[in-house]
This record gives C-alpha cells, structure tokens and sequence, in this order.
C-alpha cells in the first residue's frame, strides 16, 4: 500500500533500522525546511546539518571551524560542557551542544 500526502503536503521518508516511517508537511510550512520526521504540528527530527529549535522548526547549523578541546577531539567526538578550550567551550562553538554557527533557513 502506497502511502499518499494531501494536496499542498510535501512527503518525507525517514531510513530508520526498525523501517521506513513516513509523513506529510504542508509544503508552504516553515517547519518542513529541513525537516526528516514530521509529526501533525512540528519536526521531530532534523536532517544532517541542520539542528532542531525548540519551536520545532530546523535551522542550519555549522561547528565552529577549528575548534577542538584540550584532548584534541573536535565537536563531533567532544562531550557537551562549559569548560573552555581557546577561550570557547563545546557548548558555544558545537551544534550537537546547542552552540555552532547557525544561520537563516531557507
């Protein structure tokens, strides 16, 4: 059985493990920008590059170029703190950590 959108909803389709789940943003939604899961009022799941907002919304996100901590790991090895590395901690300069550089979504 095929699985179908409304007109004016845009389909997604999320490779998990345990399948394929499947669903539907209104395609003039802000909230379907980067979006990879969907539920009936926000994203539930961002794609790669971009990190979920608490409003639900996707936002593009980079790590802050050059950045590693005092055992050499950048942001997608370092763990989450405030403990500042080069005057930065991972917190402000890696996505994963509510920090990065992040930018307007079209």
């Amino acid at each position: 059985r095929r699985y179908r959108c409304l007109d004016g909803e845009l389909y997604i389709e999320l490779e998990e493990t345990s399948g394929v789940s499947k669903s539907c943003c209104p395609h003039d939604s802000l909230m379907c920008a980067g979006c990879m899961q969907f539920d009936a009022a926000s994203c539930v799941e961002c794609m790669g590059g971009f990190v979920r907002e608490e409003d639900g919304t996707c936002t593009i996100c980079e790590d802050t170029s050059g950045w590693v901590n005092d055992e050499g790991d950048a942001c997608h090895k370092a763990s989450c703190t405030d403990i500042k590395h080069r005057g930065l901690s991972s917190n402000q300069v890696c996505c994963k950590c509510g920090g990065g550089q992040r930018l307007a979504t079209p």
